[in-house]
């Protein structure tokens, strides 16, 4: 960080309900990087992947008002919004290294489905060897799959009506003090649930509750193939609003040229 401003200042952290009752998640320049060289892996995908307070934080004068209910409420939703931006990134070498804080933070979330979920889905993450889940997470999440992470895609098949939802997602975040990894699309869905985490369920959720029929799709084709992040997508649609008639009408979009549902099979799978 710059200026000698610390990563968690910088966040708006200051240690209080970050990760609550399991200690503090390292920040980005305590991750160790060190180490023996490791053999070839799959190359990561494009996008920037960033630890909390990595990304320039929504400022008080801007933060949209949070709906009502007590501070402690509000501040394990927000973890359990960041837990699964963080699950869902690039298990980068990074990542990987804070595989046990993130496991003894959703240990500690209070009991409830979502952060049931989580659980499920940590104790999987945290034993998995690293390279495993480099390569389960460009199969399931590659752009093109049917399971891309990239929620303007299930909405606009034209590129230019999806260039103006990337155009009007990445205003709105500007518009309440945010700007994501350079890099990274606005509506890349680790993105968009770290902006929900930072801004609250009025304006920061929105985008979300926008894209329910996207969510709904990934979290299908996710149970289709037995991929363990089928939990963190039941994770975040337990938080959201109920489905309308029209989300559980909505077909399924056909398979597009070139994009195919992930194969996955042996422990990946499980």
């Amino acid at each position: 960080m710059e200026n000698g401003t610390t990563a968690g200042q910088a966040s708006g952290h200051t240690g209080q309900g970050w990760p609550p009752a399991a200690g503090r998640l390292p920040d980005r320049g305590e991750v160790p990087t060190g180490g023996a060289a490791r053999p070839a892996r799959p190359a990561p995908p494009p996008q920037v992947h960033r630890l909390p307070g990595q990304r320039t934080p929504v400022t008080p004068q801007s933060s949209p008002t949070r709906t009502s209910g007590c501070p402690e409420q509000a501040a394990e939703r927000a973890l359990l919004l960041r837990l699964c931006s963080l699950f869902l990134q690039y298990p980068d070498a990074e990542l990987a290294a804070v595989r046990p804080a993130l496991a003894a933070s959703t240990a500690n979330l209070t009991a409830t489905p979502a952060a049931g979920e989580l659980v499920v889905f940590a104790r999987w993450f945290d034993t998995t060897d690293p390279e495993d889940l480099e390569r389960h997470h460009i199969d399931v999440f590659d752009p093109r799959r049917m399971s891309s992470l990239h929620l303007t895609s299930y909405l606009h098949g034209d590129p230019r009506r999806r260039g103006m939802a990337l155009l009007a997602l990445a205003q709105g975040y500007r518009a309440a003090g945010w700007n994501t990894a350079a890099g990274e699309l606005p509506d890349h869905l680790p993105a968009v649930l770290e902006f929900a985490a930072l801004a609250g369920p009025s304006t920061g959720e929105a985008p979300l509750r926008r894209h329910r029929r996207g969510l709904e799709l990934i979290r299908h084709v996710l149970n289709a193939v037995n991929s363990p992040y089928r939990h963190v997508l039941a994770a975040l649609l337990t938080l959201l609003p109920p489905p309308t008639d029209a989300d559980l009408a909505a077909p399924l979009p056909p398979a597009r040229p070139g994009h195919t549902l992930p194969l996955l099979t042996g422990e990946a799978s499980r």
